[in-house]
């Protein structure tokens, strides 16, 4: 599963609006599922915090994928396609949602109604 910004900054318990044990409940409940972040998502979740040392304590069960070629490319066709629909999600938000799309994974996020918007992705809420 390639978890959203959303649910990293909910598992950190810096989420006011979402309980920290909501996350980990969620991760607790897949345990055998691996465990993915995109580099957008590290990006969006260490400008949190005072060092990117002390964000990389919570990334640590997370193996983080990149962004691409193949990614910006995926990222691109999703901006185009909600585009004509008449939405938009923001550039972090597509760009998760591509990587999600071209490694296979579903996106697991309180922002269900953004990713939900992208034809193909298959969404999982926490």
């Amino acid at each position: 599963m390639l978890y959203d910004t959303n649910f990293l900054v909910s598992l950190a318990g810096q989420n006011k609006r979402i309980p920290r044990d909501r996350a980990l409940s969620f991760l607790s409940s897949h345990p055998e599922t691996p465990s993915y972040v995109s580099r957008v998502s590290v990006a969006e979740f260490s400008a949190g915090f005072d060092s990117h040392a002390h964000a990389q304590k919570h990334l640590s069960p997370f193996a983080v994928l990149p962004v691409d070629e193949r990614v910006w490319d995926t990222a691109a066709e999703i901006f185009r396609e909600l585009r004509r629909a008449g939405f938009r999600i923001g550039l972090p938000d597509t760009l998760i949602a591509a990587t999600a799309l071209d490694y296979g994974l579903p996106v697991v996020t309180d922002n269900t109604e953004h990713f939900r918007r992208v034809r193909g992705l298959k969404v999982h809420a926490f």
